[in-house]
């Protein structure tokens, strides 16, 4: 079991065939056969994290060829100026196809805006 200082690298998702994807304002579950993961913002107090799910239902019924993670402080096209903010990505390829989670967290500074990646346990009830 991964304790909380452990990170789990989304590459481990490579070479497995996507089942399904359940998104909420905030939290991405990704299904496959033998497993599945969690992408999420944990709530701490006055910060914003929301997710931007683009052609993920693309991947569905494909093997996942390749993941990358881009986290980054850049203003995308249309976002307005604020005192901190977040932007992480994780974009996938498979079998012909891509897709991409665009998560923005915003804050005053003080509250973080990150994202995690993390396995769902066997039997764990979903989030």
């Amino acid at each position: 079991m991964m304790g909380w200082m452990d990170t789990l690298d989304p590459v481990v998702m490579v070479g497995q065939g996507l089942q399904s994807v359940d998104t909420n304002a905030n939290l991405v579950r990704l299904k496959f056969l033998n497993n599945e993961y969690e992408i999420y913002h944990c709530q701490d107090c006055c910060e914003s994290v929301n997710l931007y799910a683009h052609d993920m239902k693309n991947l569905i019924g494909k093997n996942i060829e390749k993941v990358e993670v881009e986290t980054n402080n850049d203003l995308m096209p249309g976002q307005d100026q604020m005192e901190s903010w977040t932007n992480t990505i994780y974009r996938f390829w498979g079998e012909g196809c891509q897709g991409y989670l665009h998560f923005l967290g915003q804050s005053n500074g003080y509250y973080g805006e990150g994202v995690d990646f993390r396995k769902v346990e066997p039997n764990e009830p979903s989030s």
